[in-house]
């Protein structure tokens, strides 16, 4: 087990150098005010796991892992672990790059807003994972992509349409409860949505043939 996240996390190492210049480079841009860097996460997050099954197909990773003792348990079980541990080191390095912009500029950006924002897009982040790799379980990454976008479309659609509707129709009361306990509500949320997915993609990868 500890095994196929070494790997995972290995393969992560060679894009390391990338990692920094896309953080640098966004991070100049919040000494002008721009505070969009705080989105990275999910980009890089995605940029780096999504490589990572990129290069399992090519090197066919798949077919030898499942000869290993509970490989396929395995194989599934590092990818959810990994997708944890990336998108966390990269809500961390992002904070610290920000943290570093408002101690040379604090004007340059509000602290609290990227702090908030950072953590909201980590949040969104494990979110997509929890609909990546389902699809990539199930059809590969070639066809997942395709996949993917169409499920990024209607999530993005979908959750203005929610949200909208859940504003009109909640009573104001339930939605100053929701709003007030947002973080722990949302957690739970979020912990559940990841244990469905991590169940789903465990069950299309054991009868996925190699």
């Amino acid at each position: 087990m500890l095994g196929f996240i070494e790997k995972e996390l290995l393969q992560i190492r060679s894009n390391l150098k990338t990692i920094f210049v896309i953080l640098i480079l966004y991070g100049l841009l919040a000494f002008e005010g721009n505070n969009i860097f705080s989105f990275l996460p999910p980009f890089i997050s995605v940029m780096l796991l999504m490589g990572n099954s990129s290069y399992d197909g090519v090197n066919n990773w798949d077919s030898y892992a499942i000869s290993l003792p509970n490989g396929r348990k395995n194989v599934v079980r590092a990818k959810y672990i990994s997708a944890l541990i990336v998108v966390l080191a990269i809500v961390l390095l992002v904070l610290m790059f920000g943290g570093i912009v408002y101690l040379i500029k604090p004007d340059s950006l509000s602290l609290k807003e990227m702090v908030l924002s950072t953590l909201l897009s980590g949040l969104a982040a494990l979110i997509l994972f929890c609909f990546c790799y389902p699809l990539v379980f199930k059809f590969g990454i070639e066809k997942a992509r395709i996949a993917l976008f169409v499920v990024i479309m209607a999530l993005v659609l979908g959750s203005v349409f929610i949200f909208g509707f859940i504003a009109k129709v909640i009573p104001e009361v339930l939605l100053n409860f929701i709003i007030k306990y947002i973080w722990i509500i949302g957690c739970g949320v979020i912990a559940l949505i990841i244990w469905g997915s991590y169940l789903l993609s465990m069950k299309i990868y054991s009868k996925r043939e190699f």
